[in-house]
């Protein structure tokens, strides 16, 4: 009663102190503050002081009547708009609930996947270390074998310079060889011609002198000095044993020239 004195703004209740504070005395010893609606018991105790008082009229405890009903409105609204306000936060709860259950599948599933992640990350910085240790390793056995191939270039450049050089002088020998070969064979012919000739000269002489001989033979019957015959003779003799052994020295001197020939054509022959 103490409250609805302060609510209620209407002139009809606007009244001395002491009605409010007799009014509320006698709702505060009443038992209707007991029952369940409180807008009805507060209708009924005001009802009550509005008879006692002599104040105030009928048109007074209307104006209470609606505005206490309008109050008791309101209330009922206020309550259905409760309800709805707390239906909404009990959806609103059910989608947190839902968004905070999602929100730590989405992190347990966000942690796993991170896991996974820091594992494949690991996993491929240990292979990309590998595969870096590897290609090191690969760099260094390509340095290596192209030092190693640079050198085997180098020492086949130095060989086949050396090849080209030993070919030249080969070849200059080759020359120099065919050029003494040619010198040779030209020697060798005219000695050939030479030792003809004189092997022929010497066959002449010979048989001129047995020609001579048998001359001096004939002519030694008939010729008075016997001892100056036989001087001849064995003068004679004496020069074709030289003559003969000339001979054979000239043809010893061609073999040995066409020996010599033949080892030359045998060795240009093996030369590459």
């Amino acid at each position: 009663p103490g409250k609805i004195s302060g609510q209620i703004s209407s002139p009809a209740f606007q009244s001395s102190p002491s009605w409010l504070v007799s009014t509320g005395k006698r709702a505060r010893t009443s038992d209707v503050w007991k029952q369940k609606n409180p807008y009805k018991q507060m209708v009924e105790v005001v009802h009550d002081a509005a008879l006692i008082s002599p104040a105030h009229g009928s048109g007074g405890t209307e104006d209470l009547y609606e505005y206490l009903a309008q109050r008791h409105d309101a209330r009922e609204k206020n309550e259905h708009e409760l309800e709805d306000l707390k239906a909404q936060v009990r959806t609103l709860k059910q989608k947190l609930d839902k968004s905070e259950h999602e929100k730590w599948m989405t992190t347990s599933q966000s942690e796993a996947q991170t896991r996974r992640w820091q594992k494949d990350e690991k996993e491929l910085e240990k292979a990309l270390w590998d595969a870096n240790a590897r290609a090191v390793a690969a760099t260094h056995r390509c340095d290596q074998a192209e030092a190693r191939a640079s050198e085997q270039r180098a020492r086949a450049a130095e060989e086949a310079e050396q090849l080209r050089q030993r070919l030249q002088e080969a070849e200059h020998a080759a020359a120099e060889a065919e050029r003494e070969m040619a010198r040779l064979r030209a020697r060798l012919s005219e000695e050939q011609i030479q030792n003809r000739d004189a092997s022929r000269k010497a066959r002449v002489d010979l048989e001129k002198e047995r020609s001579l001989a048998e001359a001096a033979e004939a002519s030694k019957q008939e010729t008075e000095d016997a001892e100056a015959a036989e001087a001849a003779k064995q003068e004679t003799e004496a020069r074709l044993g030289r003559m003969e052994e000339e001979l054979r020295d000239a043809e010893a001197r061609a073999a040995s020239a066409e020996r010599k020939c033949a080892l030359l054509e045998s060795e240009l022959a093996s030369k590459p």
